[in-house]
């Protein structure tokens, strides 16, 4: 009879187990990528920011425009003209000057009358009825005109008629002859008669400011005179002057 041997149990073999796959390394990986992408962008975008910035807080620089350079050298102003130009000039016996358009005549005094102590020696320059006449007498009382802007011209002068009397009021016109100031009213004195010509004295003003007549010269014009021959006869008057 054959022998039963009873063997001990053996142990059944494990079934080895098959390893999980593991998401926490590609997570990280995936993440950290995001996070770069991302932070390249961001810095990108702001990088574009400042520069938008930048360009809308700078000026534009103006267009510059090129002015062409006047070719050769300077060329010099222009003067104004000389009203005077070819015009005459009349001296005096007694070194008075004065220039005189060409179409204006000069009368003077006989030349013994400049000598003579006697006599009233004067020239004139004259055109179709007006004439500037020059005196130079001896000796004579001049007149004076208190025109408006003087300081005494509100003065009453209740104690001097005469001064009372010499009062100018109203415009006048004012003449410049080198150092010499003239002035005449800027209308003339009204004739005795209807059909005398009128006259208009011009003042010389003196060293204490007044106006008064030294030497006497006149304006001797037509009753319906023209203004613009008045107003060459003041070009006249302007170049009067003592030659010494």
């Amino acid at each position: 009879m054959a022998e039963e041997i009873n063997l001990p149990p053996v142990a059944p073999m494990p079934t080895p187990l098959t390893p999980k796959a593991s998401w926490t390394i590609p997570l990280v990986l995936i993440l950290a990528i995001f996070s770069l992408a991302i932070s390249g962008y961001l810095f990108w975008q702001n990088r574009q920011l400042q520069n938008q910035l930048a360009t809308m807080q700078t000026p534009s620089p103006s267009p510059l425009t090129t002015v062409p350079s006047p070719s050769g050298s300077p060329q010099p102003m222009a003067e104004a003209a000389d009203p005077t130009a070819g015009w005459e000039t009349y001296t005096s016996p007694k070194n008075h000057s004065i220039m005189y358009p060409p179409d204006w005549l000069v009368e003077t005094s006989p030349e013994n009358d400049w000598k003579a102590e006697v006599g009233v020696p004067k020239f004139s320059v004259s055109k179709n009825g007006y004439k500037i006449v020059f005196s130079f007498p001896t000796a004579f009382g001049p007149g004076i005109c208190i025109f408006s802007d003087h300081p005494d011209f509100t003065n009453e002068f209740l104690d001097n008629p005469i001064l009372a009397e010499s009062k100018c009021p109203g415009g006048f016109v004012e003449i410049k002859a080198g150092q010499i100031t003239f002035r005449r009213k800027s209308s003339p004195t009204p004739p005795p008669k209807e059909d005398y010509p009128q006259e208009w004295g011009i003042y010389n003003k003196d060293n204490n400011g007044n106006f008064v007549t030294v030497p006497p010269i006149s304006y001797v014009v037509p009753t319906n005179y023209d203004q613009s021959t008045i107003l060459e006869m003041d070009q006249i008057l302007s170049t009067f002057k003592f030659t010494e």
